[in-house]
Parts: C-alpha cells; sequence; structure tokens
C-alpha cells in the first residue's frame, strides 16, 4: 500500500498508512503505521510507530527487509555477530517454519558467505543474544546493522544476487503447528487500545 509522507526536515522524513475500508476487510482492527527514516553521519536510523485505533487489543508483527548490495564477488563478505553464541536458525517447510533446526557453523568467530548456506530459503533466528552483526568485505568491516529492539532475525538472499537481507523481525512467519488464531500466534505482539509501540533499528556504512 502506499504510505503519505507527513513531515519532512532535511534529514529526516515520516510516512504514514492508516487504516481504511479495504484493510478492515482483512484485518479488522483500525491503526496508524508510521516509518521514521532519519540520516546522521552515515547511519541511517527506521524507526515503526503502531499507533491502536481500534478501541480493543490489536495483535501484530512488524519487521524490515533491507537488502544490502554487495559489489565485490559474494564470497568476498562475511558476517561478524556481536556476541560469541550457539547461531541456531529454523528451517521452512511448505513456507511455514518447522521445528527442525540447525546450527550455522563459524570460522574465527565468522560466517563467511555462500550461496550454499541459503539453498532452503532464508535463515530465521527466533531468538539471539546479538543485538548487532557486522557484514565484513574481505575481512574488514563494511555494513553494521543495530537491531536492539527486535528479539528475532532473518537472513536471505537469491542465488546469484549481488545482495543480502539482513531482516530484524518483531513476529516472524507461521508455524507448522499454529492454530490459525491471530492472538495465539507464535512470536505476536498484543498492542491495547490507545497504546502506542516504538521500535528502531540502525543500518550504518564503516
Amino acid at each position: 500500500m502506499e504510505f503519505q509522507l507527513v513531515e519532512k526536515t532535511e534529514n529526516s522524513a515520516v510516512f504514514s498508512l492508516e487504516s481504511n475500508s479495504e484493510t478492515l476487510k482483512k484485518y479488522p482492527f483500525e491503526f496508524e503505521l508510521q516509518l521514521i527514516y532519519t540520516l546522521e553521519d552515515t547511519s541511517l536510523h527506521i524507526e515503526y510507530k503502531v499507533i491502536n485505533k481500534s478501541g480493543k487489543k490489536l495483535p501484530f508483527s512488524i519487521g524490515a527487509h533491507p537488502a544490502i548490495a554487495l559489489p565485490e564477488n559474494f564470497e568476498d563478505y562475511a558476517f561478524k555477530f556481536e556476541k560469541e553464541e550457539v547461531l541456531k536458525y529454523y528451517l521452512l517447510e511448505n513456507d511455514l517454519i518447522s521445528n527442525k533446526t540447525k546450527v550455522l557453523e563459524t570460522t574465527n568467530g565468522t560466517v563467511p558467505l555462500n550461496y550454499q548456506l541459503f539453498e532452503n530459503d532464508a535463515l530465521i533466528f527466533k531468538a539471539l543474544e546479538s543485538k548487532s552483526l557486522t557484514i565484513l568485505e574481505k575481512s574488514k568491516p563494511y555494513i553494521n546493522v543495530d537491531f536492539k529492539d527486535f528479539p528475532s532475525l532473518g537472513l536471505w538472499t537469491k542465488d546469484q544476487a549481488p545482495f543480502i537481507c539482513v531482516e530484524p523481525w518483531l513476529g516472524y512467519s507461521d508455524t507448522s503447528e499454529n492454530s490459525g488464531d491471530l492472538f495465539e500466534k507464535e512470536g505476536i505482539l498484543i498492542l491495547d487500545s490507545d497504546q502506542t509501540f516504538n521500535s528502531k533499528f540502525t543500518i550504518t556504512i564503516l
């Protein structure tokens, strides 16, 4: 859907999307969603503001899908997570998150990139101790993504694509055991009537 520009400065822009007759047919809650972009030096801050206008509890998930260009060969890049931890991710089956997991192996604290990592689609981390991730280019820091407000993370690319997606999430796709009740969905957030939810992540060129 198309957002409306509601405010701008030399280094920021605020976009708004409000519920309407069409959204209410599919998602029966009144809301406003604001996306706030702010440039600061070499950093881009992306803030989400969810405003519950429905007069009842509002279930929602929100997350990002930024693609970061990798101008060199894909194998010249690596991930370095903020903390040393077991990088357990969940596998997709028929577009649902299964109970099957794998562990992302590290080499000297980094994860070298190759397209085979993504042959079964995205790597889905439901919970991480790390709250930031640095992309290395030929072992040197290239881009950092800081996602302190987001417990979950998706990593994804297409075969032979010159980019990598680093996706901070609050909530994620349905699991294979989902009941179909939105309020019971794993990872869902519930916002009380007339309340506002804020979260922010930052992408920094290093």
